[in-house]
């Protein structure tokens, strides 16, 4: 449920999940951590395409460095270890989310949601930021609910063009792995 205070808030609430992790902070990843974020990121996208890209510290490294206003944001345990992370980066009256992923042992535990309402307080700090903006793949269904369950709204669909031009599209599993919902949560 959201409700509008005075100065741009965004409040979500969620049943109790069936168990919850305690003692977890949610930071920058340091560059030391970036294997831990690239075993969950392959985990991933393992689970969503048919790609067989891996990836890397230094990948995520360089992937980092070409995006200015990039940032890894971790949830991590009491040990240190690595749950799950966040990417994102400013927008000019926002904040679009790049990439969301919870190690598999760890997912239903509420780690994203964690991370999502981490970016959501970052958000109502900032009254110039007002809309927490992502894709989602349209073949990624349990992602597609988790946001709607969040309050994100469908604004509008693409197809990466891009790779239909190099792939011949033969199910319908094809088509959906290059069409992305494009979400949108506005205070």
């Amino acid at each position: 449920m959201m409700e509008k205070i005075n100065k741009p808030s965004i409040y979500f609430t969620l049943p109790i999940p069936r168990l919850i992790i305690l003692n977890t902070v949610i930071r920058k990843i340091k560059d030391d951590e970036l294997d831990q974020m690239a075993i969950i990121w392959n985990q991933h996208h393992e689970l969503i395409t048919t790609s067989k890209r891996v990836v890397d510290r230094e990948g995520l490294i360089n992937y980092r460095n070409s995006q200015p206003d990039l940032e890894y944001l971790g949830c991590f345990n009491s040990n240190n270890v690595l749950l799950g992370f966040i990417a994102i980066w400013m927008e000019k009256n926002g904040i679009f989310i790049n990439q969301i992923a919870v190690h598999r042992t760890h997912q239903r535990k509420c780690i994203a949601t964690k991370l999502i309402q981490f970016v959501i307080n970052r958000m109502n700090n900032n009254p110039d930021k007002t809309e927490l903006k992502l894709t989602v793949m349209m073949i990624n269904i349990k992602a597609l609910k988790f946001f709607l369950k969040l309050g994100f709204e469908i604004i509008d669909y693409t197809i990466e063009k891009e790779y239909l031009q190099k792939t011949q599209l033969k199910t319908t599993e094809d088509y959906l792995r290059l069409a992305e919902y494009k979400m949108i949560l506005s205070t």
